[in-house]
C-alpha cells in the first residue's frame, strides 16, 4: 500500500525525481482523491486520503532528512 501511494503520486505529478515534487504537487494529488457524494456515498475516500497523507508525510521526511538517524528525528519532533 505504501509503494502504491508513492507511485500514484509520481504518475499524478509526471516528475521522475522525487526531490523536485513540491508541496502544491502533493496537495493537488491528495485533492484528486476526493470523490463526490454520488461517486462515494459511504465517504470511504476520506480514509484513503488520510492514510496517503500519513504515508507521503513519512516518506518525504525520510527523503529530506536522510542524513539524520530515525531516532534523532523523533526526538526533534517532540
Amino acid at each position: 500500500m505504501n509503494i502504491y501511494a508513492i507511485v500514484d503520486l509520481v504518475k499524478h505529478c509526471k516528475k521522475s525525481d522525487m526531490r523536485i515534487i513540491t508541496r502544491e504537487d502533493v496537495l493537488s494529488y491528495l485533492g484528486s482523491l476526493k470523490k463526490t457524494e454520488t461517486q462515494d456515498p459511504m465517504h470511504r475516500w476520506i480514509g484513503t486520503h488520510s492514510l496517503y497523507r500519513v504515508i507521503l508525510s513519512k516518506f518525504f521526511k525520510r527523503l529530506c532528512y536522510s542524513d539524520i538517524e530515525p531516532k534523532e528525528t523523533k526526538a526533534e519532533c517532540r
